[in-house]
């Protein structure tokens, strides 16, 4: 027999991120890319698909298919640090709007600690 308190306790807290919160991160970037000489921008399908597309666009960085050497990486998490595992041992610069310091790979360029919250985009589906 569950009890409310039990279902409370494993049930994540959510954090709701708007495309306004996307579009802060994407403008938050404009430094750190001024000060680098990426060739493109890669994202991994996805949430950083989505995210690579909007910073080619607005900083006029070819859209890479494929990471290469010189480009920069971006996710829109990086929570346990499986996926960013690859490009990191390839030395590529990675960013992403989310960051759980518990990863095992560390970011270039982060906005937000991810906390012990479950993060939903605006491009996922919400219950």
């Amino acid at each position: 027999m569950n009890n409310d308190r039990d279902l409370q306790e494993m049930t994540p807290i959510k954090e709701y991120v708007t495309w306004n919160d996307v579009e802060e991160y994407i403008s938050s970037l404009k430094e750190f890319i001024e000060s680098h000489n990426f060739n493109g921008v890669y994202g991994p399908a996805r949430g950083g698909l989505i995210f690579a597309v909007m910073v080619s666009h607005r900083y006029d960085l070819p859209f890479l298919g494929a990471p290469q050497k010189g480009c920069l990486v971006i996710d829109d998490i990086v929570d346990t640090g499986d996926t960013a595992m690859a490009w990191r041992a390839k030395g590529y610069t990675i960013t992403s709007m989310y960051f759980n310091d518990k990863s095992k790979v560390p970011v270039d360029y982060y906005l937000h600690n991810k906390e012990d919250k479950w993060i939903v985009f605006p491009y996922e589906k919400q219950d």
